[in-house]
């Protein structure tokens, strides 16, 4: 290998020196956050920002680009199947119930369904100093899923519904310099906004009484509508490749948050609703004997009212009620937050011509 901007050959201890460059990644939010791009980058656990020679090289580290000699392309497809295992240890002065309790948590499902995803990338060299490249991860299943949380139940967020976002990173690098390379680009993602709207009519025949069952099913015709805008994020690189067998790199991403804004419009009518007053002690428990004052206004009084204490100790009769009540409100949340992200890599190509040594 011949000698490049003055470098020469050196040892496996500069490996080691290298190493310590290398900065793992704590915050995950898409599917390539959680596991990686493409099984080369994933095979070297991270390492690759300071490599960035192929496809991956948009996600891991753009200003890499501009040091691939041609174009890359890929496509495939990503599975993973996240195991949970619980093993929770009581306290000492917990009691027999509540030690069964955690028995029965450690082994409740977590609710961790298998990812599928299909990937593609390109990097073209389009001069000797301007390269560009795009990568998308895209669910096969399920894009979005809203539903309730048992807080009985552990919830690992980060592996729930966080890998089942679709996103795209487009970019492009520059050499302006002979060793140096510096790119950037953008991380697209959808947000979430839409609108719930649940017009409920009720009867004696569709609402469950004291006296049983309703005769006739409740029919509640929702309507969901969501649109999903795009958001985005920046994020760059830098690399600098003192000699052909040696590089450096360094990937910044910025801050940004999954957001999902969904506006509920729930009415309820009560059309001939008719409540029996002898069935109220059996709906709400407790509620006789109902006691009130009750006041009397009469000329022969004066100006002071005459009051009456009242007791009900049953009642009796019916009452037909008809209502609406329009019931609206606003839900506004993060679905994923993410902060700012620094990674540094670095790699080389040490001993005989066709092995390397990577870091």
């Amino acid at each position: 290998m011949s000698d490049f901007l003055g470098c020469r050959r050196v040892g496996p201890g500069l490996v080691l020196c290298l190493a310590a460059l290398a900065l793992a990644r704590t915050a995950a939010a898409s599917p390539v956050d959680l596991y990686g791009y493409g099984p080369r980058a994933i095979g070297m656990g991270g390492a690759f920002t300071g490599l960035a020679d192929d496809y991956s090289a948009v996600y891991y580290n753009p200003a890499g680009m501009v040091f691939i000699p041609g174009n890359t392309f890929a496509v495939g497809e990503a599975s993973a199947e996240p195991f949970f295992q619980l093993h929770l240890h009581p306290a000492r002065d917990i009691t027999a119930a509540q030690a069964h309790g955690l028995y029965d948590l450690e082994h409740r499902e977590t609710d961790i369904k298998r990812q599928d995803s299909v990937f593609l990338g390109f990097t073209s060299r389009l001069t000797s100093y301007l390269a560009v490249g795009m990568m998308a991860e895209l669910p096969t299943d399920t894009v979005i899923t809203l539903h309730p949380m048992d807080v009985h139940i552990p919830s690992f967020i980060m592996y729930e519904n966080r890998g089942k976002q679709a996103v795209t990173y487009l970019g492009a690098a520059v050499s302006p310099v002979t060793g140096f390379g510096f790119g950037g680009g953008l991380t697209l993602f959808a947000n979430v906004k839409g609108t719930l709207t649940l017009p409920i009519t009720a009867s004696n025949q569709s609402v469950p009484t004291a006296s049983g069952a309703a005769s006739s099913p409740l029919s509640v015709p929702s309507d969901l509508t969501l649109n999903f805008p795009y958001s985005y994020s920046p994020y760059a690189g830098v690399m600098f490749r003192p000699c052909e067998w040696l590089r450096f790199g360094a990937t910044y991403r910025g801050a940004f948050q999954w957001d999902v804004d969904v506006k509920l419009n729930a009415d309820l009518q009560l059309q001939n609703y008719t409540v029996n007053l002898a069935d109220l002690p059996k709906l709400m428990p407790g509620i006789l004997p109902l006691k009130a004052v009750v006041s009397i206004y009469a000329p022969a009084l004066g100006n002071k009212p005459l009051r009456v204490p009242v007791q009900l100790d049953s009642l009796d009769g019916t009452v037909t009620i008809n209502a609406y009540a329009p019931v609206s409100m606003e839900v506004e949340m993060a679905d994923h937050w993410k902060p700012q992200e620094l990674a540094l890599g670095a790699a080389a190509n040490i001993g005989t011509p066709g092995r390397s040594v990577r870091t």
